[in-house]
């Protein structure tokens, strides 16, 4: 069985999911367990680097995040970690008064009140140090969406990093575990637990990418993290070119005939 998700990439791997089942239907592929398809152009097939490297500050405050940042780590070269946030705005921010209105002290940084019963208490005063640093040492912000984000002391302290990366426009990429074995849920929940000035503040005005179950699903969730971190695809030179083709071919003439035909095919869909 396969699931159809809304996202076109997502799309893609289902419908491949389900041609493969049709196909191993067929008395042609009889005795087959895998019929191996190729769309030309997907997301997968794309060789993906960054031109620049990552920093990705994963707050311990956010249960999954550094394990999603490690996911990462294993199939994409450039990408390192830290745990300290470090940000710090500019003297020119504060030189009339100007404050970010995330950091003004208010009785209204609260849990959002749309009758969802709430995670988090008030949210405490921050504190903001000027100086003439040039922010954040992190290139990216990883919020990990799931059931234990925003919940009890831990979210509360998660809350407060997210305002001091929106105010200094840290980019924060967000991924929202689907997958139920891993904490997964509905995304309607954080509407619910996340601070009521963080939504209205724009925390998720970007969409946030879905990590669902399925190794293939996942993979393409992964893949299009690592886009909003940066990663462009990249054209393979003419030494990896000849070394995949002759790869290819190599793995096809250990198939059977419907085998091959199946996997030298790019399938149109």
């Amino acid at each position: 069985m396969t699931t159809w998700y809304r996202v076109a990439e997502f799309q893609l791997v289902s419908l491949k999911q389900i041609a493969e089942f049709t196909l191993l239907q067929t008395p042609r592929y009889q005795g087959t367990d895998t019929v191996h398809l190729v769309v030309p152009g997907e997301l997968l097939q794309q060789p993906l680097a960054f031109r620049r490297p990552v920093v990705v500050y994963s707050s311990r405050h956010n249960p999954g995040a550094r394990a999603v940042v490690s996911e990462l780590q294993s199939r994409f070269h450039g990408i390192s970690i830290t745990e300290e946030l470090n940000v710090q705005l500019r003297k020119s921010r504060l030189t009339f008064g100007v404050v970010p209105s995330l950091y003004r002290p208010s009785t209204s940084a609260q849990p959002a009140s749309n009758g969802c019963c709430s995670q988090l208490g008030a949210a405490p005063n921050v504190k903001v140090q000027a100086n003439g640093q040039r922010g954040a040492k992190a290139s990216h912000f990883l919020l990990y969406l799931n059931v234990d984000t925003f919940v009890d002391e831990g979210g509360t302290q998660l809350a407060e990093e997210l305002r001091k990366a929106l105010a200094v426009q840290l980019p924060i990429v967000m991924a929202h575990e689907s997958d139920p074995d891993r904490g997964g849920c509905e995304f309607s929940r954080f509407f619910c637990t996340t601070p009521e000035d963080l939504i209205n503040d724009g925390l998720y005005k970007t969409l946030a990418v879905s990590l669902y179950a399925g190794e293939k699903h996942r993979a393409v969730g992964r893949a299009l993290i690592a886009k909003a971190m940066g990663a462009v695809a990249v054209k393979r030179s003419s030494t990896e070119s000849k070394f995949w083709k002759s790869s290819s071919q190599d793995s096809v003439q250990h198939l059977n005939k419907p085998q091959r035909e199946a996997r030298m095919l790019p399938v149109r869909l």
